[in-house]
């Protein structure tokens, strides 16, 4: 069965929001991690980077948690 036209667009706009939540989310938290990685010293300036993989798991387990009908 194809897909219908306002099914498309819900899944578009769901997209575009998603994607300007995480920017607000994403962008101070990493400002955070990197600047608290600074202040803990040298071995702690890849906490950005783990920061972004805590993230990068979230999303994960939110997206294969999720059921679609056929």
């Amino acid at each position: 069965m194809p897909a219908q036209g306002h099914a498309i667009g819900r899944l578009y706009a769901l997209i575009s929001a998603m994607e300007g939540f995480g920017s607000m989310l994403a962008a101070p938290g990493m400002a955070v991690a990197f600047r608290l990685g600074m202040s803990l010293g040298d071995k702690w300036m890849g906490l950005p980077f783990g920061f972004a993989a805590v993230l990068f798991a979230g999303v994960a387990g939110v997206v294969w948690t999720l059921k679609v009908d056929p």
